[in-house]
C-alpha cells in the first residue's frame, strides 16, 4: 500500500492511499509500472469516495535473474494520460456537447485593401483534446460586417471524479501560413456537470472572448494571453452558444 501523510507536530495525518497487488505489476512488460499517475483517497474520512490527490510514481518488481528497467524523468500531465483509480471511487462517465451557433463583433485579424475589400477574420473554433484537434467550419467575417454562423457542436468525453476540469476553446483566425489565436473561452467541465445535473444546464447564452490587446507585439505576454482568457485584458466578440452534458457509458470526441 502507498500512504501519503501530512507531517504533523504530534502525529501525522492521511492524505491519502493506494493499494496494489504486487503480482499485478510483476505481470506488466518488464515487470514495471512506468510513470503511472494514480488517484487517492482517504479510507478514514467521511467520504472515501473522494480523491484527495494525484501522485505519480513508478514501481520495478524483480526476481533474480530479471533485468532491471532503468526508469527516467517524465513530465507528462494528468489531464493527458490514464489515470488508475481506487475501485472505491466508481466513476461517472458524461457526454458533454459544446454547441456554437453565432459569433459577432470578431476584431479583424487581417487587413483590407483599399476599394477592393474590408479587414476581415477567417473564423474558427478549436480545441484540442488529447492530442486530437476538434475543428468547426472556417466562416469569414468583415470588419463591421454582420455576424457568422456556424451551427456545429463538439462532443467532448468527461469523467467524475474530474482530473482537470479546466478547457480552453480557442477562436481562430485561418492565415495562408500560421493561423493566429484571435482570443479564447474557459469553462469549467465540473460546473457543467453540477449545472446539467441539476436541471440547470443547456440554457442559450452569449459567451465573451478575450485575449491580448490588438496592437500586443510582446509574444510571450500575447500568447499567455490569448490562451488564457482569466490573464487577457482585452474584449474579442462574443458567441451565442449552448453546452449540454449527459451520463452516458461510451462518451466519444467529435465534431
Amino acid at each position: 500500500m502507498i500512504r501519503v501523510l501530512d507531517k504533523g507536530f504530534w502525529k501525522d495525518a492521511l492524505i491519502g492511499s493506494f493499494e496494489f497487488d504486487l503480482s499485478f505489476i510483476y505481470f506488466k512488460k518488464d515487470h514495471v509500472l512506468l510513470h503511472q499517475w494514480i488517484a487517492l483517497s482517504n479510507p478514514n474520512s467521511e467520504d472515501y469516495s473522494k480523491i484527495t490527490g494525484y501522485l505519480k510514481l513508478s514501481i520495478s518488481v524483480a526476481c533474480t535473474g530479471d533485468e532491471q528497467v532503468q526508469i527516467e524523468e517524465d513530465d507528462s500531465d494528468p489531464k493527458d494520460v490514464i489515470v488508475m483509480m481506487p475501485p472505491q471511487l466508481n466513476p461517472k462517465f458524461y457526454q458533454l456537447k459544446f454547441r456554437f451557433y453565432k459569433a459577432e463583433k470578431i476584431p479583424a485579424m487581417d487587413m483590407g485593401i483599399k476599394f477592393v475589400r474590408k479587414a476581415k477574420t477567417d473564423a474558427y473554433m478549436l480545441m484540442v483534446y488529447k492530442n486530437r484537434k476538434l475543428k468547426t467550419k472556417v466562416k469569414e467575417i468583415e470588419e463591421d460586417g454582420p455576424g457568422i454562423e456556424w451551427n456545429q457542436e463538439f462532443w467532448l468525453p468527461a469523467q467524475i471524479p474530474i482530473i482537470q476540469p479546466r478547457i480552453v476553446i480557442k477562436l481562430m483566425d485561418e492565415d495562408d501560413v500560421n493561423d493566429e489565436v484571435v482570443g479564447s473561452l474557459l469553462f469549467d467541465l465540473k460546473e457543467i456537470i453540477d449545472e446539467c445535473s441539476a436541471g440547470r444546464g443547456g440554457v442559450f447564452n452569449w459567451k465573451n472572448i478575450y485575449g491580448s490587446p490588438m496592437n500586443q507585439s510582446n509574444s510571450q505576454f500575447k500568447k499567455a494571453m490569448n490562451e488564457n482568457p482569466e490573464l487577457a485584458s482585452n474584449w474579442k466578440g462574443r458567441i451565442l452558444m449552448q453546452v449540454l452534458c449527459e451520463e452516458t457509458e461510451k462518451p466519444i470526441v467529435k465534431v
